[in-house]
């Protein structure tokens, strides 16, 4: 899935923070122009023959792979809230839902929502034993346009059953219908898959471009 979309000089240099080069069409055209000056320039030599074959590359990490769905653990279900609820009426175009994350990845994660813009919300999701408000009845409280899940634990507690049986994979790139909320749902890895994984980065930004589609 493809969205156009203009960048303006700020979400290009978050963009850039998160490790994704957006290229132009005039830029593109450029490149491949010069590359094949370049390379037509350059002498042909036994060397140059040897350096053209193909070499091959290690495959990319894995996404590591859920033992079980996360919504049943044993018996119990695991119940997930958001840990820092802000206080009063709170209207946000998008909100990024996902665990905590520290050190690089929470870096990550602030270029990411810096990327989407100012009506953002970062809700951590925890998980939680007592009975109290759901995390639908919270998701209620913030009026907002879009949800973003980060992750496979959060894709799968947003959506609920109709997702527990898909893969993480065929979960991205559409806009879902989350049970109990007016608002779209859009599924994209977790900082921490994004560190392991840094060639996804590129998947990620297709996401979150469909995010902000969703909420323009």
């Amino acid at each position: 899935m493809t969205t156009n979309l203009v960048l303006d000089p700020r979400q290009r240099a978050m963009l850039a923070e998160m490790g994704v080069r957006v290229w132009l069409p005039s830029e593109s055209k450029a490149a491949l122009v010069q590359a094949k000056q370049d390379v037509a320039s350059q002498p042909v030599s036994a060397e140059t023959v040897v350096a053209s074959v193909p070499v091959r590359r290690e495959p990319p990490l894995r996404l590591p792979v859920l033992e079980r769905p996360p919504a049943a653990v044993g018996s119990a279900p695991v119940r997930y809230v958001i840990g820092n609820l802000p206080e009063g009426e709170a209207s946000f175009d998008i909100v990024l839902l996902g665990e905590p994350c520290t050190g690089d990845a929470e870096k990550l994660l602030a270029s990411m929502a810096r990327v989407l813009g100012e009506k953002t919300f970062v809700a951590q999701m925890v998980s939680t034993q007592n009975e109290m408000e759901s995390l639908a009845d919270q998701l209620t409280k913030l009026p907002t346009k879009v949800v973003v899940a980060l992750g496979p634990h959060a894709a799968k507690a947003l959506l609920g059953e109709a997702a527990q049986a898909m893969p993480f994979g065929k979960l991205r790139g559409m806009a879902h219908s989350a049970p109990g909320l007016g608002s779209k749902a859009v599924v994209t890895y977790h900082p921490l898959q994004l560190l392991r994984q840094p060639l996804a980065k590129a998947q990620a930004w297709i996401d979150l471009k469909l995010a902000m589609k969703e909420a323009a």
